[in-house]
C-alpha cells in the first residue's frame, strides 16, 4: 500500500504546482544560463519549476541544479508568457530573478528588466549601518515611493540618532549614489 501512495502523492503535488502556474498565467518558453558571450545551458524545466510556485530565486549553478564549468560571469535569459504577454528577462549570476505578477504585466511595463538596478543599500548613521539592499530592491520593484524609517526597514541601528539611507545603483549603465534622510520619500528614476 505504501509503494502505491508515494507515486500518487507525487502526481497530486505536481498537479497542484502546475495548477498554480496556470492560475498565475506563467509559462516559460525558453531559459538559458551561461556566459554572456557564450553558449548557454537549457534550464527551462528548472525555471518553470520556480514559476510554478511563483518563487523568486538567486541565479546560479546551485539553484538551477546544473554543473557550470565556465570561469566567466554568467547570465540567465528567460522568455516567458504571463497572461498572454511575452516577457523577456536577463539576470546576472548571483542576482535574484523575480517573475512579474499579473498587475505588472497588464500595466504595460516594457519587456526588459527594471531600468534601475540597486547594487547596495545601507541604513544608519555614525558608523552603525545595516545592509537593507534586499528590502530596498523589493520596495522599488513597482510599488512606488517609500519613506525612510525604522518601521520600513524593521530595525533601528542607532536609537535616538537621525539615520540616513545610502543607495548605490546603476541607471542606464551608469553607477550612481543617492542619500536620503530619515523621513524622506525615496523614488529613484
Amino acid at each position: 500500500m505504501r509503494a502505491y501512495c508515494a507515486p500518487v502523492l507525487a502526481l497530486f503535488l505536481l498537479n497542484i504546482g502546475a495548477s498554480f502556474a496556470i492560475a498565475q498565467g506563467i509559462r516559460v518558453r525558453s531559459a538559458y544560463y551561461g556566459p554572456s558571450n557564450g553558449v548557454g545551458i537549457d534550464v527551462r524545466r528548472q525555471v518553470q519549476h520556480f514559476a510554478d510556485y511563483g518563487e523568486p530565486f538567486r541565479v546560479g549553478s546551485d539553484s538551477l541544479g546544473i554543473d557550470n564549468n565556465s570561469d566567466q560571469p554568467c547570465v540567465l535569459v528567460v522568455i516567458y508568457e504571463l497572461n498572454g504577454r511575452q516577457i523577456s528577462e536577463r539576470v546576472r549570476e548571483s542576482e535574484v530573478f523575480y517573475f512579474r505578477n499579473a498587475r505588472g504585466a497588464d500595466a504595460g511595463l516594457p519587456d526588459r528588466g527594471p531600468p534601475v538596478r540597486v547594487l547596495r543599500a545601507l541604513y544608519g548613521t555614525k558608523g552603525r549601518y545595516v545592509d537593507v539592499t534586499r528590502i530596498v530592491r523589493s520596495l522599488l520593484d513597482g510599488t512606488g515611493p517609500f519613506q525612510v524609517s525604522n518601521e520600513t526597514f524593521g530595525i533601528d541601528p542607532y536609537r535616538g540618532e537621525r539615520k540616513w539611507l545610502r543607495i548605490a545603483y546603476v541607471l542606464e549603465g551608469v553607477r550612481r549614489d543617492a542619500h536620503y534622510a530619515e523621513g524622506d520619500l525615496v523614488e529613484l528614476p
